[in-house]
């Protein structure tokens, strides 16, 4: 038979060997120590924490660290608190946060909304187009939303997508060849076709439409 601190010694391997093992330890043998030793190590073991030793510091180390283990709290422990770090945390994702990953709680939470869609996955966002108040807070920070936008207040919005904000120039038939612009900050140059880059590969009457953020 193994005594006690042997038993300790063996659990502590198993989790430092894969984490999610806290899910078999007996409840006897839980403690905050076994508890920090899996989450710090990985996480989202928190999912397979009991309940009953959850406390609010290790939801907030666990969301702090992935936002998206917010799954695997208990409804009961979101609190208001939680709920800030949350959305705090998952802001931070902003160039691959998806709208279908957000919590139901956030939804409708603007802040998020534009951080979505201002990052690489925006046209996740498109059902909150149905309302135009929220298009025109959508388009002002990305005005290549326009497309999404429901035919029957379009003319009410197209006011925002051709702003002082942004210059959108057309370059047509042009050679081949390399279009590269020297960009001044990260998100000063979008294109259509190649959000990302800063150099277009060109081929013979090649047509681009860049959006270029004004200065002013």
């Amino acid at each position: 038979m193994f005594g006690k601190k042997n038993t300790n010694k063996i659990i502590k391997i198993a989790i430092l060997n894969n984490p999610n093992s806290i899910e078999y330890v007996p409840k006897s043998f839980i403690t905050n120590e076994i508890i920090y030793l899996a989450i710090t190590k990985y996480s989202s073991s928190i999912k397979f924490v009991p309940k009953t030793f959850i406390t609010n510091d290790m939801v907030k180390y666990t969301i702090n660290n992935n936002p998206f283990n917010i799954n695997f709290i208990p409804e009961d422990l979101i609190t208001e608190e939680i709920k800030l770090i949350t959305k705090q945390s998952l802001i931070k994702y902003k160039y691959s946060l998806k709208y279908s990953n957000i919590p139901e709680f956030l939804k409708d939470d603007i802040d998020i909304i534009l951080t979505i869609a201002s990052g690489s996955f925006y046209d996740t966002i498109i059902e909150k187009l149905k309302s135009k108040d929220i298009s025109i807070q959508i388009l002002s920070v990305n005005p290549l939303l326009i497309k999404f936008v429901p035919k029957e207040f379009f003319n009410d919005l197209k006011q925002y997508y051709y702003s002082s904000k942004y210059k959108y120039i057309n370059i047509e038939n042009i050679g081949s060849g390399t279009l590269t612009i020297n960009r001044a900050a990260a998100d000063t140059i979008k294109a259509t076709n190649a959000a990302a880059t800063t150099s277009y590969a060109l081929g013979v009457n090649k047509n681009i439409t860049l959006v270029v953020r004004s200065s002013s």
